[in-house]
């Protein structure tokens, strides 16, 4: 990385919206360290901050006109961040049953590799696709691990993530199969222009 792009990753950070994004980023070491420590008070509480940094940061995005290609990638790779590292705290936090259903987090894991791979075989470089599916899905991912860790965890709930999971992977396919720009919100809009032509 030469000393240019050094300073526009920098002068990019400066703008509220990605600032929002990376301080997700930034929490990750710390739900780490809670879930560790087994702290899940505060550990639901930085989690679901980050949770929140995730509807926040595209909001300022489109209110102050700052959608740009770079916070569209940093917030993909934000969230693969913290989706990578959900494993790991609910070891620590629900090791019995992480083990117990352990076939259902190995099949949740694939199909979130698989929607990566898809994205890469699909696009020429990694987009940062943000389709509804997928937001929806990243926000129950929020909803259903809190609900694991202060209350009791459901064999269904995560059933219900794989479905969804399942679910942007097949409408990632289809929109990066029949239009390749990055910033169309669903594969129904594409369908919906080809009609209208």
């Amino acid at each position: 990385m030469n000393k240019t792009k050094i300073l526009s990753f920098f002068n990019n950070l400066k703008k509220i919206p990605n600032l929002i994004t990376f301080s997700r980023i930034i929490l990750v070491p710390f739900l780490f360290y809670f879930a560790y420590t087994q702290q899940k008070y505060i550990f639901v509480i930085l989690f679901l901050t980050a949770g929140l940094t995730d509807i926040l940061d595209g909001y300022f995005a489109r209110r102050l006109n700052q959608t740009s290609l770079f916070g569209a990638r940093l917030d993909s790779i934000a969230d693969d961040v913290i989706l990578l590292s959900l494993v790991f705290w609910l070891y620590w936090l629900l090791p019995e049953f992480l083990i117990k259903n352990w076939y259902l987090f190995v099949l949740i894991y694939l199909t979130f590799l698989i929607s990566l791979y898809i994205q890469y075989i699909l696009s020429t470089k990694k987009t940062g696709l943000h389709l509804w599916s997928a937001k929806f899905s990243f926000f129950m991912i929020f909803v259903v691990i809190t609900l694991f860790v202060l209350y009791k965890p459901y064999e269904w709930m995560l059933y219900l993530l794989t479905f969804l999971i399942l679910s942007t992977i097949i409408e990632t396919s289809i929109k990066l199969l029949k239009n390749k720009k990055p910033d169309t919100t669903s594969f129904f809009a594409a369908f919906s222009k080809n009609k209208k032509n």
